[in-house]
């Protein structure tokens, strides 16, 4: 995925996310074309559980490059629980 963050540009990049059940790993690429398109802010909203992939592309939200992705997204970010942050950042 791509991301796009103008406040803190050292995140900004092309990134590879790889989940499995025992944790994630995140690496930043050089090359390669990206899946989906997203500003940082979008980002939180999809980890936080706040809204879907499928909804922040139909929000426009989110720039789609491989419209198959999407349901790998959705899946990605769907917990049992809703996510919970007491900090309220």
């Amino acid at each position: 995925f791509e991301l796009i963050d103008d406040l803190c540009p050292w995140n900004a990049g092309r990134w590879r996310a790889s989940l499995t059940r025992e944790g994630a790993e995140v690496e930043k690429l050089t090359s390669g074309e990206p899946e989906l398109s997203m500003t940082a802010n979008t980002l939180a909203m999809l980890a936080f559980g706040q809204i879907t992939a499928t909804q922040a592309a139909d929000f426009g939200r989110l720039g789609v490059h491989d419209g198959a992705s999407l349901p790998r997204w959705d899946a990605a970010f769907k917990t049992r629980y809703a996510p919970y942050c007491a900090d309220n950042f």
